[in-house]
């Protein structure tokens, strides 16, 4: 329901409601031409540009060898903010 009354990010909040299974998104600020707001889930690929240089929390990062857990919120978040790319 909540997936059909606000698109996209009510469809993530809806499917995250197990704590144990959150991930990580970044919106971007604002919408394009077409009113549309980039919504890009924290996977392996976006991982590697955001900690572009870091090899120490790439090394961190990938210590988990199986990507549905290496993409949760719990492993992500702390090391983002190692990263200095958001604060706790």
């Amino acid at each position: 329901m909540a997936g059909m009354m606000f698109g996209a990010i009510g469809g993530a909040i809806a499917a995250s409601t197990n704590v144990k299974k959150r991930v990580c998104y970044v919106i971007s600020d604002g919408a394009n031409e077409k009113g549309r707001i980039n919504i890009r889930l924290v996977d392996d690929k976006l991982i590697e540009k955001m900690l572009d240089g870091r090899d120490d929390l790439k090394e961190q990062y990938y210590s988990e060898k199986k990507e549905d857990k290496r993409i949760l919120a719990t492993r992500v978040i702390p090391i983002l903010e190692k990263a200095g790319l958001i604060q706790p």
